[in-house]
């Protein structure tokens, strides 16, 4: 069995007889007498073989140190980047929640928007309907003033949108005279009738004092008074008397 020797040169691990050090590749040899001038030699050639391979292990072992720090600093890096990848699908899921929330942002501004111009739209329409229904009121008063400056104002009739509210007077003079929706040449004195939101191309009717009272009779068919039609002869208007067209239009006649 061979016995285990060390390298002089590196210190490793060498079998008995071997001739060269299978770590470092110094070869071994036996002297004779440790006194002989290739001895000396031999031995000179060995301190510089140790100084030699003691530098290079030295050198050995900077560069392991060196490749352990880039080790390091590579699982540093690597760190680093998984955390900045986190960090990027955070910031990816805010960005794209934040551009839900803009588009969302969006549509309820366009939907402000589009509320914002319907309301400027009703606006107009409203002052509109206010300017027509100041037209209306002087024209109503002018008509009243005339006629009670001339004797001939016997009443008023006044008609409502059952829907909307919108009222509207018309002056009833002295004699018979006929209302409808827009004039024809066949009705002697038609008065032609025009009520906000309200379309009665169909509604006709006519009044006329008798008797002291004011009394209304339907040229349309399709006047009705407590759900039935009204007498052919005609309706006693009183104050509170009221009769319907369409279930939207309300009729009343006021004598004054």
């Amino acid at each position: 069995m061979n016995k285990e020797l060390k390298c002089p040169v590196c210190s490793g691990d060498v079998e008995s007889g071997a001739p060269f050090c299978k770590h470092c590749g110094w070869e071994l040899k036996v002297y004779a007498t440790a006194q002989s001038a290739y001895y000396v030699q031999e031995q000179q050639r060995l301190k510089v073989a140790q100084a030699f391979v003691a530098a290079e292990q030295t050198a050995a072992r900077a560069l392991q140190k060196r490749l352990n720090d880039t080790d390091r600093l590579l699982e540093a890096v690597r760190q680093e980047s998984d955390g900045q990848k986190l960090r990027l699908e955070e910031l990816t899921q805010q960005l794209g929640q934040a551009r839900q929330e803009l588009t969302q942002t969006e549509a309820q501004l366009a939907t402000v928007n589009g509320t914002l111009e319907d309301t400027r739209r009703q606006l107009l329409d409203t002052t509109a309907e206010a300017e027509q229904a100041r037209r209306e009121a002087d024209d109503l008063r002018r008509q009243l003033q005339q006629a009670a400056a001339a004797g001939g104002l016997t009443g008023v009739v006044c008609l409502k949108n059952l829907n909307t509210e919108a009222l509207c007077f018309i002056p009833v003079l002295d004699g018979r005279h006929t209302y409808g929706a827009a004039p024809d040449s066949g009705a002697h004195h038609q008065i032609r009738m025009r009520l906000r939101g309200h379309d009665m191309p169909q509604l006709m009717f006519a009044v006329w004092r008798t008797d002291g009272r004011m009394a209304l009779s339907d040229l349309s068919g399709r006047l009705r008074h407590g759900g039935s039609p009204l007498p052919a002869s005609g309706l006693y208007m009183d104050g509170n008397t009221t009769v319907v067209f369409d279930d939207v239009l309300e009729i009343r006649v006021a004598q004054v």
